[in-house]
């Protein structure tokens, strides 16, 4: 509280002699310098006011697809048409009774006949827009040449009567450089102990601040070298360095907590305990649809595990099921075929015996088992059969 105590005094005393030094020149100034003063003053609005009536027009044919942005744009466009016609009026009172004046008083009616003309095109131009007559901005453009010199004139005569008011104000600055050279030196000082002044408590402040931000980088480079998700950055104030602490100590706590359950996924995983899942509604936004992904991932695997160990448990119990129809990738489909090749094979075999006894009680006693439609394991067993029977 002290140093910005400080460094509001020195200021203070600042504005004090810039005050004094004002009331000199002031004083210095005819009513004519005055004058112009304030004419520049209403020009420069002016001006200002012309370069948001582009802004704005420009702004409405971009989003003229738009109709709530055109709206928009086109109140802040009449707000700033509205803001030129009083600056206008206000100028001619302005240059009422100044001599040799007659050059700026026919600019300002030019500017004016200009500025109409510009107001009243733009007006008739943008109802064709709210009417959906005009739907692009090409087409706008083509609409805004008739008004477009206006335009460009108005844009034009308002910076030469700026620049001509500059020049006079450069001018009346030249008679008074003697009185503001003095009042220049003392600001100047003054400046200058201001400033060693807010740079000697800025290099405090900096070092309140420095500290728990070398520590919070520390915490990040711990965490990034050695993957220690226990570790916590201690907090030192309540201002914003403290908020930022907080809210690295909540994002350390959700990831560790996503650490533990990834473990826990793991270690069930590996002791076989293939039901178990995380509890995905602990977790907001993206750490929520990080677990949600791991969840889904052991179902992608454990949904063809079950269904393979299903039908080798149907298979071992003599319960031949019928073939997999759904559909897997990788290695789950290659495991799909197998098991259906082997329900094939086994199906074949038993049909074949079927269809062998059936011969046999017809009197058919030289039909024996098709061996080459087997292989492997599948032919040994056919070709078994084949010889029990011819003994």
């Amino acid at each position: 509280f002290l140093s910005y105590a400080v460094v509001f005094v020195m200021l203070f005393l600042t504005g004090i002699l810039g005050f004094y030094g004002i009331r000199i020149i002031s004083d210095k100034f005819t009513s004519v310098v005055q004058k112009d003063a304030a004419l520049l003053n209403q020009v420069t609005f002016i001006q200002k006011s012309v370069l948001n009536l582009r802004r704005y027009e420009k702004d409405i044919l971009i989003n003229i697809s738009s109709s709530e942005s055109v709206a928009s744009y086109k109140t802040k466009w009449d707000s700033e048409v509205k803001n030129v016609s009083e600056q206008l009026n206000a100028s001619y009172k302005l240059i009422e009774g100044f001599e040799n004046q007659s050059q700026i008083k026919a600019n300002l009616l030019s500017i004016n006949k200009n500025f109409e003309t510009y107001s009243g095109g733009f007006n008739s131009l943008y109802d064709k827009i709210r009417e959906k007559i005009l739907l692009d901005s090409l087409e706008v453009n083509k609409e805004m040449k008739p008004f477009k010199e206006a335009t460009y004139q108005l844009e034009k005569e308002v910076d030469e009567v700026y620049n001509y008011l500059i020049l006079k104000a450069q001018n009346n600055e030249k008679e008074v450089n003697g009185l503001t050279y003095k009042l220049s030196t003392m600001l100047i000082l003054i400046t200058f102990f201001s400033a060693v002044l807010v740079l000697f408590f800025s290099l405090i402040i900096f070092r309140s601040i420095n500290n728990p931000l070398s520590h919070l980088l520390s915490i990040f480079e711990d965490i990034s070298e050695k993957s220690n998700l226990q570790l916590r950055v201690k907090v030192y104030t309540n201002d914003e360095i403290g908020n930022v602490s907080k809210a690295v100590n909540r994002m350390l706590d959700s990831l560790e907590k996503i650490y533990t359950d990834i473990i826990h996924l793991t270690e069930n995983a590996t002791e076989g305990k293939l039901s178990y899942r995380a509890d995905e509604e602990q977790y907001d936004g993206d750490y929520k649809k990080m677990i949600a992904g791991m969840n889904r991932l052991l179902d992608s695997v454990v949904e063809p595990l079950k269904l393979a160990a299903s039908y080798i448990e149907n298979i071992s119990k003599g319960n031949l099921p019928e073939k997999i129809v759904q559909e897997y990738r990788g290695d789950f489909n290659t495991l799909k075929d197998n098991i259906n090749t082997l329900v094939y094979n086994l199906s074949t075999f038993i049909i074949e015996i079927k269809t062998m006894a059936k011969e046999k009680r017809k009197g058919n006693i030289d039909y024996s088992i098709p061996e080459k439609i087997f292989s492997g394991a599948y032919l040994e067993m056919a070709q078994g059969v084949n010889s029990m029977v011819k003994e």
